[in-house]
């Protein structure tokens, strides 16, 4: 004997699909933001934007070069706030690519080199995982 399908499984059922689709939505949006940014850009700063989808501004950018220029702990904390790959920010992007980086609430800061690397880096592993992610939603 067949059970008829509540009204509550129902609603259940369709709040999952909403969500999957605002889900897939969103990371498609994050991508094209993603790769219109690495369409402009010079050097470094190819790729970089903000977590609202902007191109890094001028005084970000300047800030970073002042930083790449003359490193220091001052200016390391206005540089570890910036997010240059549309989601997390310096310090956290220069956590996750080196192990030796200093924790949270621990003094520190990166070379010049590591930090372009952690630019470079961070900008081309979010559009790379960004493609992934949908990718894998598109095989299921």
């Amino acid at each position: 004997m067949k059970k008829a399908v509540t009204p509550e499984v129902r609603k259940g059922v369709q709040r999952l699909v909403e969500e999957a689709v605002a889900t897939v939505n969103h990371l498609q949006h994050r991508k094209a933001v993603a790769e219109a940014a690495m369409t402009t850009g010079e050097d470094l700063f190819m790729g970089c934007h903000d977590r609202n989808g902007r191109l890094l501004e001028e005084r970000p950018r300047q800030a970073i070069l002042d930083f790449l220029d003359k490193p220091c702990e001052n200016s390391w904390r206005v540089v570890q706030r910036i997010v240059v790959n549309g989601s997390a920010d310096l310090a956290n992007e220069w956590r996750r690519f080196d192990r030796h980086a200093p924790r949270a609430g621990e003094n520190g800061f990166p070379s010049p080199t590591v930090l372009r690397l952690v630019i470079r880096a961070s900008v081309e592993e979010n559009l790379a995982e960004l493609s992934a992610r949908l990718a894998d939603i598109d095989c299921r």
